[in-house]
């Protein structure tokens, strides 16, 4: 999972990310990232802020996977529908031509109580674009529960709301050598345990969740400090 940039053009009261920041991944990381990742990566995700309004970062993030010789089973993005330009579209068409699974590849618009005016004919007409041209894509028009207590303790939603939900490390090690879960690589390069905190909790270097980071250390290095410190994490 790739959080492109922190930038988003909403500002939804449920944001677990909470206030969004100009910054953007670059280049070096995502290469960096995928140089570790071996051979083959189960599910491409990308995140924000709002993922979309770095459709370049996509594009190369694909170029990458392609120079590098990965093979990418699926490719997922959430979005809150607000970018439908041609370049946009042509790029999540091109990664699903580059799966070589994509029966769990797809696109999540986020359609809920925080998300007002999304226009989803753009997509209605995409999904149907792929599905005459036999291209296999999951469309979701979903998005968070309008029940407060569903919602992550974090970010904006912790302030605007009697959130619920608490988190815990989102990986696990199987047979010695499997991650399964999400790998969350920061803007900033940081490994991250789960997906759902704040910015702000991500960047504390003495939180739990964050792991390390890819610019400092091989990933191999921060997984196997963390597998080591968290024997309940490992199974045979």
């Amino acid at each position: 999972m790739l959080e492109l940039t922190r930038y988003c053009n909403m500002e939804c009261p449920h944001c677990i990310r909470g206030d969004r920041q100009r910054r953007r991944m670059t280049k070096a990381i995502i290469w960096k990232a995928l140089y570790q990742m071996g051979d083959y990566i189960g599910t491409i995700m990308f995140t924000g802020g709002e993922p979309a309004l770095a459709v370049d970062l996509i594009e190369y993030t694909l170029e990458t996977c392609k120079s590098l010789n990965i093979r990418v089973g699926n490719f997922w993005m959430a979005t809150n529908g607000t970018v439908t330009s041609n370049r946009f579209f042509s790029v999540v068409r091109e990664w699903l031509e580059y799966t070589c699974d994509g029966e769990m590849s797809g696109l999540r618009i986020s359609l809920d109580k925080y998300h007002r005016g999304v226009d989803v004919i753009p997509f209605r007409d995409f999904e149907q674009e792929l599905e005459y041209d036999g291209i296999n894509c999951v469309f979701e028009y979903d998005g968070a529960s309008a029940d407060s207590t569903r919602l992550v303790g974090d970010g904006r939603a912790l302030d605007n709301y009697a959130c619920g939900v608490m988190v815990d490390h989102d990986i696990a090690l199987y047979d010695g050598e499997r991650i399964e879960g999400d790998v969350y690589i920061s803007a900033k390069g940081d490994v991250i345990s789960t997906c759902d905190i704040s910015f702000n909790l991500m960047d504390d270097k003495d939180d739990r969740f964050n792991l390390g980071n890819i610019l400092e250390e091989p990933l191999e290095v921060i997984y196997d400090r963390f597998f080591s410190e968290n024997k309940n994490r490992v199974h045979d």
